[in-house]
């Protein structure tokens, strides 16, 4: 007869070894998924720069190297002058006359048109005609006026409940020089070069050392040398005077950190998504005209030929007549000096312009027209300027009905 205290033990040796065998399915189950998007949730860090050849290789550039302080404040006032043009979900620009125009998603407010109804195609904002820059973010939007005041509506903050259906001006200070949107967190420099952030930090995206929350902005570190930001989700690049880049945020840094020891960097972009984890792939040009690329690429968003994601920055073709870049959630977007336009990426919505739906690995020209003047990428949407002042887009249209257009297409009749 088993004895009590041998019954007790027999029956935890039991429910032990089933546990065992529980714990070694859910491992076996969980290795894969946590193998495979591994590139996703630990993005590696761009090391020394590599140089990959591809065979036949299908916000303004500005010389930041060797500036003086007239220089510095030139590029930043160029800053404004292209960054008239920004879409995410939603899409939004500003025509020579200062008027703000709004259109897509408007989930949150983030047309900025008093309400949250979805617009189909652009619509004038208010009747300010003093709008000088304008950037998207997810379900928000920040603008400047020329005066340099800071303007912002949509989701603000960094939490999902703070919400502005009309622009909302941020502070007092009118010497806001450039501004650029992330997914729940802002970045912005003065005319100064100091560098500013505020909103979501889950991430250490605002670049302060830390994981706090920043409701308004904050001064990030001590200098005065900033020339150009870019960010898209958690993670951010910036140029300083000298030409040199930086990053942080996302799993690179709390705070800036330099990217190699190159000082000849003219023009940076970054994108990405938030899910189903943080990623993000970035694109920038030296002064020589040649571009670059780093971090994820599983749609072939990086350009080099495939969809293998490098552990540095790896140089696109031979090219050296790259003039600007643009990114998407995971497709890539540039102009080159000749104002040709080109593309690569993800394209399941058409957002490459080619006229398919095909993903593309390295850089195609998009039709034949040698008059693009500038280009901006959203999630699955594409928009971009001709220099007669018509407006283009391709890709995923509208308020998120998935109108699909697999080309450009002029978006209304204007061309001022």
């Amino acid at each position: 007869m088993i004895k009590k205290n041998e019954l007790f033990s027999l029956i935890k040796d039991v429910i032990l070894h089933a546990l065992g065998y529980v714990a070694a399915v859910i491992l076996l189950i969980t290795l894969p998924i946590i193998y495979f998007f591994s590139p996703l949730i630990f993005p590696p860090e761009p090391q020394q720069d590599t140089e990959v050849i591809i065979k036949n290789p299908i916000k303004k550039t500005a010389k930041t190297k060797n500036m003086s302080s007239t220089a510095h404040d030139t590029q930043l006032n160029k800053s404004i002058e292209s960054s008239t043009l920004a879409v995410y979900e939603h899409s939004l620009t500003i025509k020579p006359n200062g008027t703000l125009w709004a259109w897509g998603k408007n989930t949150s407010g983030q047309l900025g048109d008093g309400s949250e109804i979805n617009r189909h195609s652009p619509r004038q904002m208010g009747t300010d005609s003093d709008w000088a820059a304008v950037t998207a973010g997810w379900r928000h939007s920040l603008a400047l006026k020329n005066d340099g005041s800071l303007w912002a509506w949509g989701r603000l903050g960094g939490d999902l409940e703070t919400i502005k259906h009309s622009p909302v001006r941020i502070g007092t200070d009118n010497d806001w020089a450039t501004v650029t949107a992330g997914w729940l967190h802002r970045l912005a420099l003065k005319n100064d070069g100091s560098l500013w952030a505020w909103g979501d930090n889950m991430y250490g995206q605002l670049g302060d050392g830390s994981l706090t929350e920043r409701p308004s902005p904050i001064r990030i570190g001590k200098d005065n040398d900033w020339t150009a930001i870019a960010t898209r989700v958690f993670y951010n690049l910036a140029l300083k005077n000298d030409g040199s880049l930086w990053e942080w945020g996302s799993a690179s840094s709390r705070s800036p950190v330099r990217i190699g020891t190159d000082s000849n960097w003219t023009a940076i972009a970054t994108g990405g998504n938030s899910l189903p984890f943080p990623s993000s792939h970035s694109l920038a040009i030296k002064n020589d005209g040649s571009l670059w690329a780093w971090g994820r690429n599983m749609y072939g968003q990086l350009g080099n030929g495939s969809d293998n994601t490098p552990r540095s920055l790896v140089r696109i073709g031979r090219d050296n007549d790259w003039a600007s870049v643009a990114t998407g959630a995971y497709h890539s977007l540039a102009l080159k000096k000749d104002g040709s336009l080109w593309a690569w990426g993800h394209n399941r919505s058409g957002q490459l312009g080619d006229g398919s739906e095909t993903n593309r690995y390295s850089p195609v020209r998009i039709g034949k027209d040698s008059d693009w003047t500038a280009v901006t990428a959203g999630e699955y949407l594409s928009l971009a300027l001709k220099n007669d002042g018509s407006l283009w887009a391709w890709g995923q249209l509208g308020d998120g009905i998935k109108t699909i257009k697999h080309s450009p297409v002029q978006i209304g009749k204007d061309s001022d």
